[in-house]
């Protein structure tokens, strides 16, 4: 299981970047196998809109202060394109007209409610 806080920001017009602070737990039919990993990573990225669609390529990623996690965790459950050079497309949903869902062709969509 995930759980954690994304944050994107717009840095110029084609360019951004996430983070996502949180932590990854591990489960079995018992319950909780292991302590929680610490996850605190920043994804730089370049993209461009269409309609409703954003391509994003990878500029890079990088490991911040406290973070335990194993690139291959990152990739497994928290960003899945996070190798330089890596493209991945979003589309962005506006539900009801309050809602704002978003997310790549490979997870679950995110959604913002204000």
């Amino acid at each position: 299981m995930t759980r954690g806080v994304y944050l994107a920001y717009r840095d110029g017009l084609n360019k951004g970047h996430m983070t996502f602070i949180g932590n990854i737990s591990h489960y079995n039919q018992q319950g909780l196998i292991a302590p929680p990993t610490p996850v605190n990573r920043e994804l730089r990225f370049t993209g461009e809109a269409h309609d409703n669609q954003f391509e994003m390529t990878v500029v890079s990623q990088s490991r911040r202060l406290s973070d335990l996690s194993t690139d291959q965790e990152v990739k497994d459950y928290v960003f899945p394109h996070i190798d330089p050079g890596s493209v991945s497309s979003s589309a962005f949903y506006l539900l009801e007209g309050k809602v704002l869902a978003a997310g790549t062709e490979t997870v679950a969509r995110s959604a913002c409610v204000n």
